[in-house]
């Protein structure tokens, strides 16, 4: 239902550029974002597997690819054409990926102090994880529907600061996520060692 419903906003008029503004930000970001979020939310946020920040990047990544997907879908059939679902797939889908990694990464930082109890720096983290992907969304929309020489030439910086911003905190957390594995795993090695250590002690 809530897709029919982008379909029919995709007919929304785009000929000035306060419309093309109140189109990208609104209807289309804060619309499909808030979507994103919620099953994010709903779904991983409160599941006692979501142990990590890197958990937070694995599940807002799965929402935003099936949203992406099943929206492109949605407008192939509804235009009968490959070409937009080819079109769509090479630059929305990577876009979705790029936001859902803001996403992600800001609510496992919510994560991260819900487990500490700072219910402030908490509340803080999730208002980023909602409100950056909508920045960006909205503003990655502006640009490729301003559909002039100055608007593809900010899509195209944009999407080159988006990819690299994107890998690197896609490499900030996979090596704290790394490290937080290692000192488990040392943590591991020195309580198996101890109770080895106390059973010899106990049997002498």
């Amino acid at each position: 239902i809530i897709l029919s419903i982008i379909l029919k906003i995709n007919e929304f008029p785009l000929e000035t550029s306060t419309q093309i503004l109140f189109y990208s930000f609104i209807l289309v970001a804060l619309l499909e974002e808030s979507i994103k979020f919620l099953m994010t939310y709903l779904l991983a946020y409160k599941n006692k597997e979501f142990n990590y920040q890197y958990d937070g990047i694995v599940y807002a990544s799965f929402v935003s690819l099936g949203f992406a997907t099943y929206e492109n879908l949605l407008f192939a059939f509804e235009q009968g054409s490959i070409q937009t679902a080819i079109y769509r797939g090479l630059l929305t889908v990577p876009a979705h990926v790029f936001f859902a990694i803001f996403m992600g990464y800001y609510l496992g930082l919510a994560k991260h102090y819900r487990r500490y109890n700072s219910k402030k720096k908490e509340k803080k983290f999730l208002a980023l994880s909602y409100i950056v992907p909508i920045v960006l969304h909205g503003f990655f929309d502006y640009c490729l529907f301003s559909q002039s020489v100055t608007g593809i030439l900010f899509f195209l910086i944009f999407i080159f600061i988006l990819y690299i911003i994107s890998f690197k905190k896609v490499k900030e957390v996979l090596n704290n996520f790394l490290f937080q594995k290692c000192i488990l795993r040392l943590r591991h090695t020195a309580k198996c060692f101890y109770y080895q250590k106390a059973t010899v002690l106990k049997l002498l």
